[in-house]
């Protein structure tokens, strides 16, 4: 903006579902790939409810949503009820070290977890945020003319 550039859509953020709480690293999606349920205070898998067919593995948004309206009416975990749990614990140890590596030490180091006994507290957390300045497919930054025109700005990409 002041370099006189219009910004658009700033609103425009993408959530990844399972940051692990409260620190925020993220849990690769493909824990819920391997089997990893998602389940509210009550030990509830709740995504039967938001997204009956693909349940766990539904997109991104509607994990992120689903998990997030679990917490605002009232079933999120932990003492603040704050977050969800993703669930782990029935996943064969060798699951975890050959087709995850890597997620046990991380929720351990992040959480305090052993995840072949206890779930992964998490909530979606920001992964990118998609707004910006305009651009052409060249990834040349444009601006409008006093025509109404698309300009380049020389010498500037993003």
């Amino acid at each position: 903006a002041r370099a006189g550039l219009p910004l658009e859509d700033l609103e425009f953020v993408q959530f990844h579902p399972t940051g692990i709480f409260p620190a925020g690293c993220l849990m690769t999606e493909g824990c819920r790939g391997e089997g990893g349920i998602l389940k509210n205070c009550n030990g509830e898998p709740f995504m039967a409810r938001y997204a009956p067919n693909a349940k766990d593995l539904a997109s991104r948004d509607v994990v992120s949503r689903s998990m997030t309206i679990e917490i605002r009416e009232g079933r999120g975990c932990g003492p603040d009820k704050d977050h969800v749990h993703l669930d782990l614990s029935h996943l064969p140890p060798e699951t975890l070290r050959e087709r995850l590596p890597g997620i046990s030490e991380t929720a351990m180091i992040f959480a305090g977890v052993d995840v072949t006994k206890e779930p992964i507290p998490v909530l979606p957390t920001v992964h990118y945020n998609m707004g910006g300045i305009p651009t052409n497919w060249k990834a040349q930054v444009i601006k409008t003319d006093a025509a109404g025109k698309d300009v380049v700005v020389p010498g500037l990409l993003a």
